[in-house]
């Protein structure tokens, strides 16, 4: 049986690729849509997720990225692929 005092430590889920991107891209069209940002957007989305999540569970997260790997190519982010 836990202690009284026990208070289990809340789960934070790291943020999946398809989040970021979809954040980056809120950004790329809110900031109007200027292409060359694609590196710059990808790192404000991870902020802000980031921060959303900290207000969330009241407390910092972990100072190590959540993510890690490369940043997907625009057309990924948009959902347009070239041939």
């Amino acid at each position: 049986m836990a202690s009284p005092s026990f208070k289990p430590t809340p789960v934070i889920r790291p943020f999946t690729e398809e989040e970021i991107a979809m954040q980056a891209y809120q950004i790329y069209l809110r900031e109007g849509s200027v292409d060359g940002r694609d590196e710059g957007n990808w790192l404000k989305a991870i902020e802000q997720l980031t921060a959303e999540r900290q207000i969330e569970s009241g407390k910092p997260l972990d100072s190590k990225p959540v993510v890690a790997g490369r940043m997907p190519s625009r057309a990924a982010l948009t959902g347009r692929h070239t041939v």
